[in-house]
């Protein structure tokens, strides 16, 4: 089954990804350390500056965009190539959003 709708689509990967993550997927030695583990309560606030807590810098990303293929472009239409030929000020532009996108995802900004 074939599905073009965003709802559908998004609906059909939930479904799929709830599959996959159910408890009876897995083996009970996976169930039982999965159990034990997820009792030990997460802590998020480490004092000194993480890497993976850092904003994107342009070397990243102009990093990313030089390693990235060739690939199709995805639903919004954009390919590695358009973004590789973006100069400095959108690309300044683009990485501001990827990091708002990731900070608003960690819910440091509201």
């Amino acid at each position: 089954m074939t599905h073009s709708a965003p709802l559908d689509i998004a609906n059909t990967l939930g479904h799929a990804f709830a599959q996959v993550s159910a408890t009876d997927s897995y083996s009970p030695d996976f169930v039982a350390i999965k159990n034990r583990t997820e009792r030990t309560p997460l802590r998020f606030t480490a004092r000194s500056t993480l890497p993976y807590k850092s904003e994107f810098r342009m070397f990243e990303l102009e990093t990313a965009l030089s390693r990235a293929h060739g690939t199709s472009p995805g639903p919004d239409g954009i390919t590695y190539n358009m973004l590789r030929h973006l100069n400095t000020t959108s690309l300044s532009h683009l990485l501001f959003l990827f990091n708002r996108m990731e900070l608003e995802q960690n819910g440091i900004l509201d």
